[in-house]
Protein backbone atom coordinates (compact mmCIF):
# COMPACT_ATOMS: atom_id res chain seq x y z
CA UNK A 1 0.00 0.00 0.00
CA UNK A 2 2.98 2.62 0.41
CA UNK A 3 3.01 3.61 -3.31
CA UNK A 4 -0.64 3.03 -3.65
CA UNK A 5 -1.23 6.48 -4.14
CA UNK A 6 1.21 7.43 -7.07
CA UNK A 7 0.38 3.75 -8.47
CA UNK A 8 -3.48 4.92 -8.62
CA UNK A 9 -2.99 8.31 -10.03
CA UNK A 10 -0.67 6.80 -12.86
CA UNK A 11 -3.17 3.85 -13.39
CA UNK A 12 -6.37 5.98 -14.07
CA UNK A 13 -4.71 8.28 -16.33
CA UNK A 14 -3.72 5.33 -18.81
CA UNK A 15 -5.94 2.77 -18.03
CA UNK A 16 -9.36 3.93 -19.91
CA UNK A 17 -10.51 0.79 -21.48
CA UNK A 18 -14.31 0.29 -22.68
CA UNK A 19 -14.69 -2.97 -20.84
CA UNK A 20 -12.86 -1.43 -17.80
CA UNK A 21 -15.10 1.35 -18.00
CA UNK A 22 -18.41 -0.45 -18.57
CA UNK A 23 -17.25 -2.39 -15.10
CA UNK A 24 -16.63 0.85 -12.95
CA UNK A 25 -20.40 1.94 -13.30
CA UNK A 26 -21.53 1.31 -10.46
CA UNK A 27 -18.64 2.23 -8.06
CA UNK A 28 -19.93 4.55 -5.92
CA UNK A 29 -23.09 2.20 -5.09
CA UNK A 30 -20.53 -0.74 -4.40
CA UNK A 31 -18.42 1.83 -1.78
CA UNK A 32 -21.53 2.72 0.12
CA UNK A 33 -22.17 -1.13 0.06
CA UNK A 34 -18.94 -1.51 1.58
CA UNK A 35 -20.02 1.14 4.10
CA UNK A 36 -23.28 -0.96 5.12
CA UNK A 37 -21.30 -3.70 5.24
CA UNK A 38 -18.32 -2.54 7.93
CA UNK A 39 -18.95 -3.10 11.34
CA UNK A 40 -18.03 0.76 11.44
CA UNK A 41 -21.94 1.37 10.56
CA UNK A 42 -22.81 -1.18 13.30
CA UNK A 43 -21.60 0.64 16.06
CA UNK A 44 -24.97 2.85 15.62
CA UNK A 45 -23.01 5.98 16.65
CA UNK A 46 -24.17 8.21 13.72
CA UNK A 47 -26.91 7.23 10.81
CA UNK A 48 -26.46 5.09 8.11
CA UNK A 49 -26.29 7.94 5.54
CA UNK A 50 -23.19 9.34 7.47
CA UNK A 51 -20.81 6.19 6.82
CA UNK A 52 -22.46 5.91 3.22
CA UNK A 53 -21.57 9.55 2.59
CA UNK A 54 -17.64 9.23 4.52
CA UNK A 55 -17.12 6.49 2.20
CA UNK A 56 -17.49 8.31 -0.94
CA UNK A 57 -15.86 11.23 0.18
CA UNK A 58 -12.77 9.16 1.34
CA UNK A 59 -13.04 7.24 -2.40
CA UNK A 60 -12.65 10.99 -3.71
CA UNK A 61 -9.76 11.27 -1.72
CA UNK A 62 -7.89 8.36 -2.41
CA UNK A 63 -8.44 8.76 -6.43
CA UNK A 64 -7.46 12.15 -5.71
CA UNK A 65 -3.96 12.13 -4.39
CA UNK A 66 -2.84 15.58 -6.35
CA UNK A 67 -5.60 17.52 -4.31
CA UNK A 68 -3.84 20.26 -2.33
CA UNK A 69 -6.59 18.84 0.38
CA UNK A 70 -5.82 15.42 0.08
CA UNK A 71 -2.18 16.37 0.26
CA UNK A 72 -2.45 17.75 3.57
CA UNK A 73 -4.72 15.16 4.58
CA UNK A 74 -2.22 12.50 4.15
CA UNK A 75 0.78 14.54 5.36
CA UNK A 76 2.87 12.66 7.64
CA UNK A 77 2.57 13.53 11.42
CA UNK A 78 3.83 16.42 12.44
CA UNK A 79 6.25 17.21 15.15
CA UNK A 80 6.11 16.16 18.14
CA UNK A 81 4.49 13.13 17.46
CA UNK A 82 2.35 13.02 20.76
CA UNK A 83 -0.24 13.78 22.41
CA UNK A 84 1.43 17.31 23.53
CA UNK A 85 1.21 18.16 19.51
CA UNK A 86 -0.33 21.60 19.41
CA UNK A 87 -2.07 21.08 15.57
CA UNK A 88 -1.51 18.05 14.20
CA UNK A 89 -4.70 15.09 15.23
CA UNK A 90 -2.47 12.36 13.87
CA UNK A 91 0.02 12.89 15.92
CA UNK A 92 -1.87 13.36 19.40
CA UNK A 93 -3.27 9.77 18.33
CA UNK A 94 -0.41 8.11 17.22
CA UNK A 95 0.18 6.39 20.50
CA UNK A 96 -3.74 5.92 20.86
CA UNK A 97 -3.39 3.80 17.38
CA UNK A 98 -0.51 1.73 18.40
CA UNK A 99 -2.50 0.57 22.04
CA UNK A 100 -5.38 -0.24 19.50
CA UNK A 101 -2.52 -2.04 17.16
CA UNK A 102 -3.46 0.23 13.79
CA UNK A 103 0.04 0.78 12.73
CA UNK A 104 -0.14 4.93 11.91
CA UNK A 105 2.92 3.98 9.39
CA UNK A 106 3.77 7.26 7.76
CA UNK A 107 2.44 6.59 4.24
CA UNK A 108 0.40 8.48 2.46
CA UNK A 109 -2.58 5.88 2.02
CA UNK A 110 -2.67 5.14 5.83
CA UNK A 111 -2.37 9.13 6.80
CA UNK A 112 -5.15 9.82 4.54
CA UNK A 113 -7.34 6.62 5.86
CA UNK A 114 -5.93 7.77 9.66
CA UNK A 115 -7.59 11.24 9.36
CA UNK A 116 -10.81 9.94 7.98
CA UNK A 117 -10.56 7.77 11.51
CA UNK A 118 -10.26 10.50 13.50
CA UNK A 119 -13.11 12.72 11.45
CA UNK A 120 -15.58 9.86 11.64
CA UNK A 121 -14.83 9.86 16.14
CA UNK A 122 -14.97 13.19 16.04
CA UNK A 123 -18.25 13.24 14.11
CA UNK A 124 -19.60 10.97 16.71
CA UNK A 125 -18.99 13.39 19.75
CA UNK A 126 -19.34 16.53 17.96
CA UNK A 127 -23.09 15.74 16.39
CA UNK A 128 -23.96 11.69 16.25
CA UNK A 129 -22.90 12.35 12.23
CA UNK A 130 -25.89 14.60 11.54
CA UNK A 131 -25.14 16.56 8.45
CA UNK A 132 -26.88 19.52 9.35
CA UNK A 133 -25.60 20.11 13.12
CA UNK A 134 -25.92 23.90 13.88
CA UNK A 135 -23.83 25.44 16.58
CA UNK A 136 -24.21 24.86 20.29
CA UNK A 137 -26.44 27.16 21.64
CA UNK A 138 -25.05 26.88 25.52
CA UNK A 139 -21.90 28.09 24.23
CA UNK A 140 -21.52 31.67 23.10
CA UNK A 141 -19.99 31.40 19.69
CA UNK A 142 -22.68 33.45 18.04
CA UNK A 143 -20.36 35.97 15.94
CA UNK A 144 -20.32 34.36 11.99
CA UNK A 145 -16.96 33.73 12.05
CA UNK A 146 -16.88 31.40 15.30
CA UNK A 147 -20.67 30.13 15.04
CA UNK A 148 -19.69 26.26 14.62
CA UNK A 149 -21.83 24.06 11.94
CA UNK A 150 -22.08 20.97 10.50
CA UNK A 151 -20.99 16.89 11.29
CA UNK A 152 -17.39 18.07 12.62
CA UNK A 153 -18.55 21.56 14.21
CA UNK A 154 -15.64 23.62 12.65
CA UNK A 155 -16.10 27.23 12.08
CA UNK A 156 -15.39 29.94 9.58
CA UNK A 157 -12.54 31.42 11.59
CA UNK A 158 -10.67 27.85 11.05
CA UNK A 159 -10.05 28.68 7.63
CA UNK A 160 -7.28 30.68 8.76
CA UNK A 161 -5.30 27.22 9.33
CA UNK A 162 -4.58 27.07 6.20
CA UNK A 163 -4.45 28.57 2.62
CA UNK A 164 -6.34 25.93 0.85
CA UNK A 165 -9.82 26.63 2.59
CA UNK A 166 -10.85 29.63 1.45
CA UNK A 167 -10.85 28.59 -1.96
CA UNK A 168 -12.17 25.31 -1.53
CA UNK A 169 -14.65 27.12 0.12
CA UNK A 170 -15.11 29.31 -2.49
CA UNK A 171 -15.05 26.52 -5.01
CA UNK A 172 -18.05 24.51 -3.39
CA UNK A 173 -19.73 27.85 -3.56
CA UNK A 174 -19.84 28.19 -7.12
CA UNK A 175 -20.52 24.50 -7.86
CA UNK A 176 -22.12 22.07 -5.48
CA UNK A 177 -23.09 19.91 -7.77
CA UNK A 178 -20.38 17.59 -5.88
CA UNK A 179 -22.05 18.38 -2.09
CA UNK A 180 -23.98 14.45 -1.86
CA UNK A 181 -26.31 16.09 -0.08
CA UNK A 182 -28.32 13.80 -1.17
CA UNK A 183 -26.01 10.72 0.51
CA UNK A 184 -25.84 12.33 3.83
CA UNK A 185 -29.13 13.80 4.67
CA UNK A 186 -31.26 9.93 3.89
CA UNK A 187 -33.52 9.36 6.67
CA UNK A 188 -31.72 12.47 8.88
CA UNK A 189 -34.04 14.77 10.32
CA UNK A 190 -33.04 18.80 10.82
CA UNK A 191 -34.13 21.00 13.66
CA UNK A 192 -35.28 24.20 12.77
CA UNK A 193 -32.72 25.91 15.47
CA UNK A 194 -29.63 24.05 13.73
CA UNK A 195 -30.68 25.41 10.82
CA UNK A 196 -30.08 28.85 12.37
CA UNK A 197 -26.72 30.83 10.44
CA UNK A 198 -25.66 33.16 13.10
CA UNK A 199 -23.99 36.59 12.66
CA UNK A 200 -24.35 38.86 15.82
CA UNK A 201 -21.85 41.01 15.44
CA UNK A 202 -23.56 41.80 12.26
CA UNK A 203 -21.17 41.26 9.96
CA UNK A 204 -21.38 42.93 6.55
CA UNK A 205 -18.71 40.84 5.12
CA UNK A 206 -21.01 37.47 4.87
CA UNK A 207 -18.44 35.17 4.66
CA UNK A 208 -19.18 33.68 8.01
CA UNK A 209 -22.73 33.46 7.30
CA UNK A 210 -22.47 31.95 3.67
CA UNK A 211 -19.65 29.39 5.16
CA UNK A 212 -22.66 28.09 7.71
CA UNK A 213 -25.06 27.51 5.18
CA UNK A 214 -22.94 25.78 2.70
CA UNK A 215 -21.55 23.28 5.60
CA UNK A 216 -24.84 22.43 6.40
CA UNK A 217 -26.11 21.98 2.95
CA UNK A 218 -22.88 20.49 1.26
CA UNK A 219 -21.33 17.78 4.07
CA UNK A 220 -18.83 16.45 1.16
CA UNK A 221 -17.49 19.86 1.48
CA UNK A 222 -17.50 19.95 5.49
CA UNK A 223 -15.57 16.75 5.29
CA UNK A 224 -12.88 17.88 3.23
CA UNK A 225 -12.81 21.17 5.43
CA UNK A 226 -12.58 19.00 8.63
CA UNK A 227 -9.64 17.15 7.17
CA UNK A 228 -7.55 20.24 6.74
CA UNK A 229 -8.75 21.30 9.71
CA UNK A 230 -7.98 18.79 11.73
CA UNK A 231 -4.34 18.52 10.37
CA UNK A 232 -3.41 21.95 10.52
CA UNK A 233 -5.29 22.55 13.88
CA UNK A 234 -6.87 19.87 15.21
CA UNK A 235 -4.43 19.07 18.46
CA UNK A 236 -4.15 19.83 21.68
CA UNK A 237 -4.82 22.83 21.84
CA UNK A 238 -6.92 23.28 18.46
CA UNK A 239 -10.32 23.45 17.00
CA UNK A 240 -12.14 20.78 18.48
CA UNK A 241 -13.54 19.80 21.61
CA UNK A 242 -13.31 16.03 22.08
CA UNK A 243 -9.75 15.82 20.74
CA UNK A 244 -9.10 18.74 23.51
CA UNK A 245 -11.13 16.43 25.67
CA UNK A 246 -8.58 13.50 25.24
CA UNK A 247 -5.89 15.15 26.05
CA UNK A 248 -6.99 16.61 29.21
CA UNK A 249 -6.88 20.54 28.09
CA UNK A 250 -9.89 21.47 27.94
CA UNK A 251 -10.76 23.84 31.12
CA UNK A 252 -11.12 22.01 34.56
CA UNK A 253 -15.00 22.51 34.40
CA UNK A 254 -15.61 21.11 30.88
CA UNK A 255 -12.50 18.58 31.58
CA UNK A 256 -14.79 16.78 34.09
CA UNK A 257 -18.24 16.27 32.30
CA UNK A 258 -16.76 15.79 28.44
CA UNK A 259 -16.73 12.79 26.16
CA UNK A 260 -13.51 12.40 24.47
CA UNK A 261 -12.64 11.45 20.95
CA UNK A 262 -12.52 7.61 20.58
CA UNK A 263 -10.81 5.94 17.91
CA UNK A 264 -12.55 2.68 16.57
CA UNK A 265 -10.64 -0.01 15.22
CA UNK A 266 -13.53 -1.20 12.91
CA UNK A 267 -13.34 2.25 10.38
CA UNK A 268 -10.21 1.42 9.66
CA UNK A 269 -10.83 -1.36 8.33
CA UNK A 270 -14.19 0.03 6.14
CA UNK A 271 -11.56 2.54 4.90
CA UNK A 272 -8.83 -0.07 4.17
CA UNK A 273 -11.97 -1.93 2.38
CA UNK A 274 -12.16 1.26 0.37
CA UNK A 275 -8.96 1.75 -0.69
CA UNK A 276 -8.28 -2.12 -1.84
CA UNK A 277 -11.23 -2.04 -3.88
CA UNK A 278 -10.45 1.07 -5.74
CA UNK A 279 -6.61 -0.14 -5.98
CA UNK A 280 -7.85 -3.65 -7.43
CA UNK A 281 -10.93 -1.11 -9.88
CA UNK A 282 -8.84 1.58 -10.74
CA UNK A 283 -10.99 2.37 -14.01
CA UNK A 284 -13.63 3.18 -10.79
CA UNK A 285 -12.07 6.74 -9.81
CA UNK A 286 -13.95 7.99 -12.92
CA UNK A 287 -17.01 8.11 -11.02
CA UNK A 288 -15.21 10.61 -8.27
Amino acid sequence: MQHFFLALAAASLTFHSCSALAQSGGAPEEIQRIADASKCSKLREAPRAFFRGMALVFAKAVCRPESKIVQIASSISSTPISTKNAKDAASVFDAEFRSLKIANSPDKATMLRHTYLILTGLAFRESSGHYCKGRYTSQGYSKSYQAEAGPFQTSWGAHKSDKSLEPLFRSYQSDESGCLLGVFKENVTCKKMDLKNWNSEHARDLSGVQWQALTKRCPAFAVEYASVVLRKNGGAYGEFGPIKCFVGTQSPKIQRSCQKLRIYPVCDEMYAQIQTYLQKNVAACDNF
